[in-house]
């Protein structure tokens, strides 16, 4: 008996020993489900997650065993947290910093690689490493709008102070306010355009739908969307402006979703507002569309994407 409790023993403090010595492990990106809440002043604050825009936070384990149910990211001294993107033409993500209270701390948009530290060097340190606090508890959210394969290069967790080889990128830059006021007249004619165009092809105008900004979370600059009710052998017409022409925003996307399909749309033209036409060819069926603006400050004048039905 004695025999096995020392080897047990034994056993037990060379796991220790190994374990204390692991000086870095590679994380994992865990999906948020629909439906999955954080609370906040009693409230639940549901994630904004759609087919084509998904939600993850990152998981580490020393041993690589355990999957935390947990969001929440605590960095011990020393330690540092890095993660690298590979970049696709069409593909968007967003990595979102919040406190333990859910106020946002920072948002980068589209970052190449970047590392998140507890190590404080001042602010002569001209590397663009993010601090946080040790000991508190922070949420690292990656929103990542699916266009192909969506591929997570590194996520790696380092114990112990490092000297990183590796190179953050990422910009944080300064929010677009945009003021579309100006462009409303062009809009109605558009709309007005394709109504004629679409009576003379014998359809008419069931009704013009707009879209409303939300709230999103985690964090989008700007977020707008509209669902509706569509009938088999109805037409649908999106109508919008073409943001990547006036205030040359990248990435920007329409995303959508019935329950057969989902689909990213770029609204990419010559001119200021574009347009895109959608056919339901099956039976009744919910349509949703969400536009999630990043780089464009709350502030701005939007005008709102439109949904012309036709029968």
């Amino acid at each position: 008996m004695i025999t096995e409790v020392i080897i047990l023993t034994f056993i037990f403090y060379l796991l220790y020993k190994i374990y204390y010595n692991i000086d870095s492990c590679e994380g994992k990106w865990i999906e948020v489900k629909e439906g999955d809440f954080l609370q906040k002043d009693n409230k639940k604050i549901l994630y904004d997650i759609s087919d084509n825009s998904m939600v993850f936070y990152p998981c580490f384990s020393k041993f690589n065993i355990f999957n935390y149910s947990t969001p929440y990211i605590v960095l011990g001294e020393n330690e540092s947290v890095y993660m690298s993107f590979k970049i696709y033409q069409n593909n968007h993500h967003n990595i979102s910093i919040y406190d333990s209270d859910l106020n946002i701390l920072q948002s980068i948009n589209n970052p190449i690689s970047l590392t998140f530290t507890s190590i404080n060097k001042g602010d002569k340190e001209i590397n663009k490493n993010i601090y946080l606090e040790k000991g508190k508890k922070y949420l690292i959210f990656l929103r990542s709008n699916i266009t192909e394969n969506y591929v997570q290069n590194k996520l790696i967790k380092y114990f112990k102070e490092v000297n990183f080889v590796q190179k953050d990128i990422y910009n944080l830059g300064s929010r677009i306010y945009t003021k579309e006021l100006n462009l409303r007249e062009e809009m109605d004619m558009r709309c007005k355009k394709i109504k004629e165009e679409m009576r003379k092809k014998e359809y008419n105008l069931k009704e013009i739908l707009y879209s409303e900004e939300y709230f999103s979370f985690p964090n989008t600059d700007y977020a707008t969307k509209r669902e509706i009710i569509c009938k088999k052998n109805e037409k649908v017409i999106v109508v919008c402006v073409n943001k990547q022409k006036t205030i040359h925003l990248k990435n920007h996307l329409v995303e959508i979703n019935t329950p057969s399909k989902s689909m990213n749309w770029f609204p990419r033209s010559k001119e200021n507002i574009t347009q895109l036409l959608l056919t339901n060819e099956d039976e009744e069926m919910k349509f949703s569309f969400f536009e999630r603006l990043y780089g464009v400050t709350k502030s701005s004048d939007i005008i709102p994407f439109r949904v012309l039905v036709f029968n």
